[in-house]
């Protein structure tokens, strides 16, 4: 694997509904929609030859739906995998934002092995399990991998990417825009030195904001 093509789902009708996300399964929007057909003309711009190039997602409707719209245009089938869910937030899932602030579990140390939910997952098994799937595609024979997944999944991913010290995962983060495409590559020196190309890019939905001006 040369690069790696990260973006983050549509906006989800769960923004509507003021609910929590992690395993909350809500479809597109309409303003989601129009996100990722923006995103797949981009990429379809980015990457000319699709033929050594994967494409996965979550299997939660609103990172499947945006990669449905994206492989139109860039004439690839996702393959979705429940790997690539956000974090598991148990009984948090589907209610609101109020609802789930009262379920929350009091944070514990260290970070990582904190169960922020009743019968949620920890960032821990996590992360482990975001790994363990990306640890099979590495061993798959592409030149790219395009994944749709989630905010946090995402995180997951680049960390692994660059096999950064665990504490970064709670101490560190950056901005994730709905639909926005990071793009990790490698050095240009053969090293197994590995570069961020594109993080965040969200020029391709520059329309979209003119829009609702």
């Amino acid at each position: 694997m040369k690069k790696l093509v990260l973006v983050r789902h549509g906006q989800s009708t769960m923004f509507e509904k003021n609910l929590t996300g992690g395993f909350t399964d809500e479809p597109l929007s309409d303003l989601g929609r129009e996100q990722s057909h923006l995103t797949g003309k981009r990429l379809a711009e980015m990457i000319k030859d699709t033929s050594k190039v994967g494409f996965y997602c979550s299997d939660l409707k609103r990172a499947y739906e945006t990669a449905q719209i994206i492989g139109s245009y860039i004439t690839l089938k996702p393959s979705e995998d429940p790997a690539l869910r956000d974090l598991n937030n148990g009984e948090a899932a589907n209610k609101t934002k109020d609802a789930a602030k009262l379920l929350e579990l009091p944070m514990t140390d260290p970070m990582m092995d904190w169960v922020p939910y009743p019968n949620a997952e920890s960032w821990r098994v996590f992360y482990n399990r975001v790994t363990e799937f990306m640890d099979i595609l590495r061993l798959k024979d592409y030149d790219t991998i395009i994944i749709v997944a989630h905010f946090s999944t995402n995180w997951n991913i680049i960390h692994w990417w660059f096999d950064l010290p665990e504490q970064l995962l709670t101490t560190m983060g950056f901005k994730q825009d709905l639909c926005g495409i990071h793009l990790l590559g490698l050095g240009k020196w053969d090293i197994g030195d590995k570069i961020i190309l594109k993080l965040n890019s969200t020029a391709h939905l520059e329309l979209l904001e003119k829009k609702s001006e």
